[in-house]
C-alpha cells in the first residue's frame, strides 16, 4: 500500500496514509455482491467515523480522527475527515457535525478576480480593465501537473445593446469528469438548479453540499451566500455566481499556474495580459487584442465567435472606451453615484471610490442608449444604483474593506518557516490571523497511523 500522505482536494492538508512501511499483496474484496479494489473504500460511516476499507482480500474497520470521535465528513471521493478538519480553501470549509461549513472568512493570500457590471474586470492581480466581448471566454485555466488536474472557469458573454456586455452563464470545469454549468434566470436571479454532466442537481439553501450526478458524488462543494451561489473546486479554485456579479479566488499554492483574462496569476500585475501562447502583451484600460483574440474559450455557439479575425468588442466600428460623454456631461452621473454609495457606506470611503468610476461608465453607457432598455433614462439609472447596492453590499460583507493585494513576501510558502502571521483586516479592527505557508493547516488536528484511507 502506498505511503506517505494525501491532499485533500489536491494542495491541501496532508493526513497520514494507513500502515505505512507495510506491504501487502493486491487483492480485492467481495462485499456483498459487489467487488472492492485493494485499499478502497467498500462503505463509509461518516457518523461514527469508520470506513469499511478492502485490504488484502479481507474487509477491515479503519477510525478516522480521534478515539471515540462521530460526526466526521466525506468529499467527493469518499474520503473522511475527522471533526473540525479545516479544508484550506479561499473560503475554508470546517468538518462540524458531519457537514462541512464555511466561514466567513476569505484568505488574503488568495488573488482576486472580480466581474461585474456592464463587463468591469478586475484581475487576480488587481488590473482592473473594462472589455466588452460578446463570445464565451476562459476566465482562468489551471494546466495539469503533477500537482493536479486541468480546471478552468468559462463565462459566456452576451449583448445587452449595441455596445454593452455582461457575463451570462458560467461553466466551472473542475476536472475532466465534472462540468458545472451556472446559469441566472430573465430576472437576473441565479438559478437553484445547477447542471452538472447534462443532468440537473438541486443545490439547497442551507449547508454546503458535495454535488453530484448518477455517476456518483464529485469533488465541488456548492452552498449559498444570500443571493450568490459558491463552488469550492478539486484544485482549491472558489467560483461565486452573482445576480450581477462574480468573484473568482485562486489561492497562493497555485501562483504562477494560472492564466486567462482574469489575468496571468503571480501577485504581479504587470504580466496579466499573458496570452495562451505564453506572449505578454501590453496592459491597457480598454484592451482589443486581449482577451478577444487570445482567450475565448474552445466551445462557441455564435458564429462569428468562431473566426479568430473577427473583434467581437467594436461597437459601431470603434474600440477603446465605449463612453463618449465630456467629464462635464458627466457630472451629474458622478453625484448620482457618489450619494448613492456614500449613503450605502458613510464611513468606507474607500468602498465607494473602487466603485464609483465603474458606476459612471455604466450610467453613460445608458445615457447613451448603448445598453437596451425600456423605461426612461432616470428610471433605468435608480436601476443601475440598485445593481451596484447589491454589489458592494454583497462583496463586502465578507469582510474585506478594500480589495487591496496583500504583500506578496507574506503569501509565498519556504522551507524554513511553517506559519506566519498575516494581518487580516476587517470593517471592526485590526486581527491577526495565523495563515499557514506550509501544512498542516490551521485547524487540523493529529491522526492516528490509520486515518483516513482509501
Amino acid at each position: 500500500m502506498q505511503c506517505g500522505m494525501k491532499m485533500l482536494w489536491v494542495l491541501a492538508a496532508l493526513v497520514v496514509l494507513a500502515e505505512c512501511g507495510q506491504n501487502y499483496p493486491q487483492k480485492s474484496c467481495m462485499f456483498g455482491k459487489a467487488t472492492v479494489a485493494d485499499g478502497e473504500v467498500a462503505m463509509s460511516v461518516p457518523e461514527k467515523c469508520m470506513s469499511l476499507v478492502c485490504q488484502a482480500g479481507t474487509v477491515v474497520e479503519k477510525m478516522t480522527g480521534e478515539i471515540n470521535d462521530t460526526g466526521c465528513c466525506l468529499d467527493g471521493d469518499n474520503m473522511m475527515y475527522p471533526p473540525s478538519f479545516r479544508a484550506p480553501h479561499c473560503i475554508p470549509v470546517t468538518c462540524t457535525n458531519g457537514s462541512w461549513v464555511p466561514e466567513n472568512f476569505i484568505d488574503p493570500c488568495c488573488g482576486h478576480c472580480e466581474i461585474y457590471g456592464y463587463s468591469h474586470f478586475t484581475t487576480l492581480d488587481r488590473y482592473r480593465y473594462d472589455w466588452h466581448g460578446f463570445c464565451n471566454y476562459t476566465l482562468v485555466s489551471l494546466a495539469a501537473t503533477d500537482r493536479a488536474p486541468s480546471a478552468a472557469v468559462f463565462a459566456e458573454m452576451k449583448r445587452v445593446g449595441p455596445c454593452a456586455t455582461v457575463f451570462d452563464s458560467v461553466t466551472f470545469h473542475n476536472d475532466p469528469h465534472t462540468i458545472i454549468n451556472l446559469t441566472r434566470d430573465a430576472n437576473n436571479k441565479v438559478s437553484e438548479q445547477i447542471d452538472i454532466n447534462g443532468e440537473s442537481m438541486t443545490v439547497p439553501r442551507t449547508g454546503a453540499h458535495v454535488v453530484y450526478s448518477s455517476a456518483g458524488r464529485h469533488n465541488v462543494l456548492a452552498f449559498w451566500q444570500k443571493d450568490c451561489l459558491v463552488l469550492l473546486g478539486h484544485t482549491l479554485i472558489t467560483l461565486r455566481y452573482c445576480p450581477f456579479h462574480m468573484d473568482i479566488w485562486i489561492p497562493r499554492e497555485l501562483s504562477g499556474d494560472v492564466d486567462g483574462i482574469c489575468g496571468h496569476f503571480n501577485y504581479n500585475a504587470t504580466d496579466d495580459f499573458t496570452a495562451a501562447t505564453g506572449q505578454i502583451l501590453p496592459l491597457e484600460p480598454f484592451p482589443v487584442n486581449f482577451p478577444d483574440m487570445h482567450w475565448r474559450a474552445p466551445d462557441q455557439r455564435i458564429a462569428p465567435c468562431n473566426d479568430p479575425m473577427i473583434t467581437t468588442s467594436m461597437c459601431n466600428g470603434t474600440t477603446g472606451d465605449k463612453c463618449l460623454l465630456s467629464g462635464e456631461a458627466l457630472q451629474d452621473f458622478q453625484r448620482a453615484c457618489m450619494d448613492s454609495l456614500t449613503r450605502l457606506f458613510p464611513q468606507q470611503p474607500r468602498v465607494v471610490d473602487y466603485y464609483l468610476a465603474p458606476c459612471v461608465a455604466d450610467l453613460c453607457l445608458a445615457s447613451q442608449r448603448d445598453v437596451n432598455f425600456t423605461v426612461s433614462l432616470s428610471a433605468f439609472i435608480v436601476e443601475v444604483l440598485k445593481m451596484y447596492r447589491n454589489i458592494t453590499v454583497q462583496h463586502y460583507e465578507d469582510h474585506r474593506v478594500t480589495p487591496v493585494l496583500m504583500d506578496p513576501s507574506m503569501c509565498f510558502a519556504t522551507d524554513d518557516i511553517t506559519t506566519t502571521s498575516i494581518p487580516v483586516v476587517t470593517d471592526d479592527d485590526d486581527t491577526t490571523t495565523k495563515m499557514p505557508t506550509k501544512v498542516p493547516i490551521k485547524g487540523s488536528r493529529p491522526h492516528h497511523d490509520h486515518d483516513l484511507v482509501r
